[in-house]
């Protein structure tokens, strides 16, 4: 093993070509130690390909199932959060106000499967709307056991929803 040269004299191995100076961060030992090089070049090939083969395959990883939608709607939701002051300023002064949380605005998807009903809420940002679907159209949409949610609009893209709930639909409308 060839021992390390003193850090103010190192220059890369073909300093003739390169000339770069690695002086700093212990580059000097990382340049002499081939080895280590090439099992970090390896290392990270290998949770390069073990993260994109993760983000593969999708729709495999997605129970999806079929369901008649029955009603879009778009809310207001407001969500408990920290209390926080708000100044506010006007044509008569200024004062500060307290929020307790954030409105959200949602989609709200009604999906029936036989005699089961699924609740998903997508949340809109900025101007977006609702997904415009057609009046009774089947939908394909999945639910996982947390409580997320996709469903397949249309044209085929898939949005993430949150399931807000589900029930069995009785057969006769209860009584007022």
């Amino acid at each position: 093993m060839k021992p390390t040269p003193a850090l103010s004299s190192t220059r890369a191995p073909s300093a003739g070509l390169t000339g770069f100076p690695l002086e700093y961060a212990g580059a000097a030992w990382l340049a002499y130690n081939d080895r280590v090089m090439k099992r970090l070049c390896a290392a990270c090939v290998l949770l390069m390909a073990a993260a994109f083969l993760m983000g593969k395959d999708k729709d495999a990883e997605h129970a999806w199932k079929t369901g008649e939608l029955r009603k879009v709607s778009e809310t207001k939701r407001l969500i408990p959060g920290p209390e926080r002051e708000l100044p506010v300023s006007g044509q008569w002064g200024s004062a500060t106000g307290v929020v307790t949380g954030m409105t959200k605005r949602l989609a709200e998807y009604v999906v029936a499967v036989g005699t089961h009903v699924f609740v998903l809420e997508e949340e809109l940002k900025g101007k977006a709307k609702p997904v415009d679907f057609a009046p009774a159209v089947t939908i394909r949409f999945a639910v996982d056991g947390t409580g997320r949610a996709w469903f397949l609009d249309p044209s085929g893209r898939e949005h993430k929803a949150q399931l807000a709930g589900d029930t069995f639909d009785s057969p006769t409308p209860p009584r007022r």
